[in-house]
């Protein structure tokens, strides 16, 4: 017990900088409730899915780039999935 407890207490401290930083950044990110997705979901079928932007970690910093997107998602077949984007360039596809 005692030897994994000091091991997690090694990974903790191996990313605990990677986790602040990463908590940080999710309090700028403004997001809607949760209950109000599911809700969505079950009065339509369709799944609205927001990406506030992507993470790299670089030389032990986790740099955010913002990039906001929307995709709605449904589901138009056992296990396949249809996204639409609200981005005008993006092209629509079925996802299997």
């Amino acid at each position: 017990m005692n030897r994994f407890i000091r091991q997690a207490n090694k990974r903790f401290a191996e990313i605990e900088r990677v986790v602040a930083q990463a908590e940080e950044i999710g309090l700028r990110i403004k997001r809607r409730p949760y209950s109000e997705y599911i809700d969505e979901i079950a009065k339509t079928g369709i799944a609205q899915v927001e990406n506030h932007g992507f993470g790299l970690f670089v030389d032990g910093r986790l740099i955010f780039y913002p990039h906001y997107q929307v995709m709605f998602i449904r589901e138009v077949a056992e296990n396949t999935f249809e996204a639409h984007s609200l981005d005008a360039t993006s092209k629509i596809r079925s996802l299997n």
